[in-house]
């Protein structure tokens, strides 16, 4: 059986290794890139519009078709 001082120096050895500790490197947000084509085709947001509400728009959707549409994306579900 392995003693006490033996297992906590391996669990603090595999702390100091562990991936998550790591940081991850940067990943740039496709937001400015969608923003700026939704611009190009003449959807900018109108007063405190989200992103979100402007694609939204840009369909012809509402904000509640919109999420309906993003849940079931997530769930893996196929778009109507």
């Amino acid at each position: 059986m392995v003693g006490n001082k033996a297992l906590s120096r391996r669990l603090q050895r595999l702390e100091r290794t562990l991936a998550w500790k790591q940081p991850r490197p940067p990943c740039p947000s496709p937001a400015p890139e969608i923003a700026r084509w939704l611009a190009s085709k003449g959807f900018v947001p109108e007063g405190n519009e989200s992103l979100a509400e402007v694609m939204g728009r840009a369909f012809g959707w509402t904000m509640s078709e919109l999420r309906a549409a993003l849940m079931r994306r997530a769930m893996g579900l196929p778009g109507e």
